[in-house]
């Protein structure tokens, strides 16, 4: 979850909520990573990344949410809906996707696309319009990371969509999809197991910040140059800096699931939050749960590029 901004968001979003990473005594690498040394064309893999996530946007406009939509994820892919918990499994989304009233119509626009340094993995950011049966009508924001299957398709290994009461900003120069054909961060020796534990430890790392300091501390410092949290959207550091000044907020969140790139530059981390808001009142608590993307640094530290959430029941104790 996020930002000082956190009481006009309960109000503003069906349920967002972001949060960030830094990583221990990895060793650095180069600054970039020719991309010929993995023998892969970044610029392409990007590209026909954006193809796919383009695709299955176009899926689910023209097939639905309950067929197109799920069609385009890999089984066991996790799904992160608003006022629900983690839902896995195809016939569990369509299942969600059939009762919600929150979902009649979803369609977005593919504005960042990049890549681990394998071209295995990689994420997507998109902007759109979700339509609820009941006739009202959010702008959405997407955050998707995917997985190449053995045929070479991409398929979801896991998603977020976000509905807010105000349409997207345009991106700025400098914060879509990567224009250069290098990496940075890549280190083949961790694998994808070792990346996927490293991204989860950056996670509670992120979070002990935030309970040490502030949200606004943890969220600038785990924020990479080019990190994007998706309630606003907040474009990087000074923004996002900017978006949790004077608030009063405290978050607590940890990670519950990760996955990551066999190159060991790219991953994501699930997790759920829980927000409490200082009032006259009394304190207001609301639940939540995200999807964080990471991009391992040439100095070794693993930072966020892109946070967003949504609303979660409850919990039962």
């Amino acid at each position: 979850m996020k930002r000082a901004l956190i009481a006009a968001m309960m109000t503003a979003a069906l349920g967002a909520c972001d949060r960030g990473a830094q990583d221990g005594p990895l060793a650095a690498v180069p600054a970039r990573v020719r991309a010929d040394s993995w023998r892969v064309d970044l610029k392409a893999e990007r590209a026909a990344l954006a193809d796919a996530d383009r695709a299955f946007s176009q899926a689910t406009q023209t097939q639905g949410l309950v067929d197109g939509f799920t069609s385009w994820f890999a089984d066991g892919a996790a799904f992160l809906p608003p006022r629900s918990n983690v839902i896995r499994g195809r016939a569990a989304m369509q299942e969600y996707l059939r009762t919600s009233v929150l979902f009649g119509a979803l369609r977005w626009e593919t504005v960042r696309a990049d890549v681990s340094a394998d071209g295995a993995t990689g994420y997507t950011l998109g902007f759109g319009v979700l339509d609820t049966k009941d006739g009202v009508v959010w702008h959405a924001r997407m955050i998707t990371f995917w997985r190449k299957q053995a045929n070479g398709e991409w398929k979801v290994e896991a998603n977020v969509p976000i509905g807010i009461s105000v349409p997207a900003r345009p991106v700025p120069e400098g914060f879509g999809t990567p224009a250069d054909n290098g990496v940075a961060g890549a280190d083949r020796r961790l694998g994808q197991a070792a990346a996927a534990a490293a991204v989860q430890q950056a996670d509670r790392d992120f979070a002990a910040l935030s309970a040490a300091t502030s949200p606004h501390d943890a969220f600038v410092a785990f924020a990479a140059p080019t990190a994007v949290t998706m309630t606003g959207p907040e474009y990087g550091r000074d923004e996002i800096s900017q978006a949790f000044s004077g608030g009063s907020a405290t978050i607590d969140w940890g990670p519950v699931a990760s996955g990551a790139a066999e190159s060991g530059d790219l991953g994501y981390t699930i997790g759920l939050a829980k927000t409490t808001v200082p009032t006259p009142q009394g304190p207001r608590v609301s639940y939540s749960k995200y999807l964080t993307i990471w991009q391992r640094q040439p100095d070794g530290k693993w930072l966020y590029v892109a946070d967003g959430g949504s609303s979660r029941p409850v919990p039962a104790s």
